[in-house]
């Protein structure tokens, strides 16, 4: 399996408990000593949350890019200019649109293609899953 489940994410997770107040940390994370549906619902908001904070980190950094015009860092020679108006403006956009176009085309059409069929499998702390045999 490709995913990683909760077996996983306990052992992945108490290798907090090594730093200071690692398992104040850890219980905050799980709600409790064992991944419950809370801990589950933080890791989704995280994944869910982080790309448009990214975004928003990209389309700043964007923006301070294209409004110093320069490459020149010290800005004290006003002749070195290179203006990123029209040229870049359209380059970019045709890149973004590309980017969405194959991005929006994998999500709409083609979604279960990355998918395990173990993902889904309703989240259960009481069943063992069935790749993990005893002893």
């Amino acid at each position: 399996s490709s995913g990683i489940n909760a077996e996983s994410q306990s052992v992945l997770f108490s290798f907090l408990t090594v730093i200071p107040f690692g398992v104040l940390i850890l219980l905050y994370l799980f709600g409790s000593f064992s991944i419950s549906s809370r801990t589950l619902s933080l890791l989704f908001l995280l994944h869910f949350i982080t790309p448009f904070a990214l975004l928003i980190l990209f389309f700043l950094h964007y923006n301070y890019l294209h409004a110093s015009l320069s490459s020149n860092t010290f800005k004290n020679d006003f002749l070195d200019l290179t203006s990123f108006y029209p040229l870049f403006i359209f380059l970019d956009a045709f890149i973004v649109f590309l980017f969405l176009t194959f991005f929006l085309f994998i999500i709409f059409i083609s979604s279960y293609l990355f998918f395990e069929s173990a993902n889904f499998l309703a989240f259960n702390t009481l069943v063992t899953p069935l790749h993990i045999y005893p002893d």
